[in-house]
């Protein structure tokens, strides 16, 4: 038995055969894993965005240049970015209740031992770290989405999970900038990292597989929806590289949509990023009132991001 066979898609098991006990657990386990993925995306978050408010501090405690910050913060966005191109593609074979639990506890742990630091070297290194781990959770939220819901249905249920983005950056901001006054920057990796460990805890215990794992039909055969190319008859004859290379690769709109998902990343990272120590240096405010600012931004995404699904 391999080391990682945890991470094995869930086996089918015999498909429960009275329509009103499948129509119950339907309805049971669809909420069971929103808000399963809901509060677990949130736990990535308070370790993702943990340094947003400490970075002035540490900047000025250890004599780091801005420079030497933006590198780091800009070499955990790109090993972020590559981690989840990977891991979207190994997240479509692998069971992410325990992928995306591994994914948060490892960079809970990666917290732990930045906040243990005191180097910027050991800080690169560790954040660089903290990157990849970080690419692990989205992944297994899309997969499970797409599991349990049917198309005509994602785009309200992708808005509601992708909420946790919003709420969880504005809750750790929110959280470090209380965290940082009374206990010490350091606190604002440790306690994050509890509450992540937590979060991977909750996964664990809420989050499952495909529905066909717990004895009941596909999605689309539930709700008399066309199945999506990769179950579909058609799927089944051609590669999973073919499925990849045609519908994703060669797909305009998919393109479209990673670009202007850039272009507005830029700006909320270098807002999140960079925002609290912009408003303490330039506009003389505390730090705890900069993280209530920069709180108070993240958290106003939720109306257009609810809107918009």
């Amino acid at each position: 038995m391999s080391l990682f066979s945890f991470l094995n898609v869930a086996p089918d098991v015999p498909r429960i055969t009275d329509p009103m006990e499948t129509r119950k657990s339907y309805r049971y386990w669809r909420l069971r894993v929103m808000y399963a993925m809901l509060f677990g995306y949130m736990g990535f978050y308070f370790v993702r965005k943990s340094l947003a408010v400490a970075m002035p501090v540490i900047e000025h405690e250890f004599n780091i240049p801005k420079a030497h910050l933006g590198l780091i913060l800009t070499a955990f966005g790109v090993t972020y970015g590559i981690s989840k191109f990977i891991n979207g593609f190994a997240g479509d074979r692998i069971n992410p209740r325990y992928f995306m639990a591994l994914g948060l506890i490892c960079s809970a742990i990666i917290n732990v031992f930045f906040g243990l630091s005191s180097g910027v070297i050991a800080f690169g290194i560790f954040w660089i770290l903290n990157g990849w781990f970080q690419g692990m959770g989205w992944a297994p939220c899309s997969k499970t989405l797409v599991n349990w819901y049917a198309a005509k249905e994602r785009g309200v249920r992708f808005s509601i999970t992708n909420s946790a983005v919003s709420i969880g950056a504005s809750g750790v901001v929110f959280l470090n900038g209380f965290l940082i006054v009374r206990y010490g920057w350091r606190s604002c990796f440790f306690v994050p990292a509890g509450i992540a460990i937590l979060g991977a805890l909750f996964i664990l215990n809420r989050l499952r597989d495909k529905p066909q794992s717990l004895g009941l039909p596909p999605v689309e055969e539930y709700l008399g929806e066309e199945a999506d190319i990769g179950d579909s008859e058609k799927g089944k004859q051609i590669s999973y590289k073919e499925i990849v290379i045609k519908y994703i690769f060669k797909n305009p709109s998919m393109w479209i949509v990673c670009l202007a998902n850039l272009f507005v990343y830029v700006i909320r990272y270098s807002v999140l990023d960079w925002g609290t120590t912009f408003l303490i240096e330039s506009k003389g405010t505390d730090i705890t009132q900069a993280a209530g600012i920069v709180g108070g931004y993240e958290l106003a995404g939720l109306a257009g991001m609810l809107i918009g699904g």
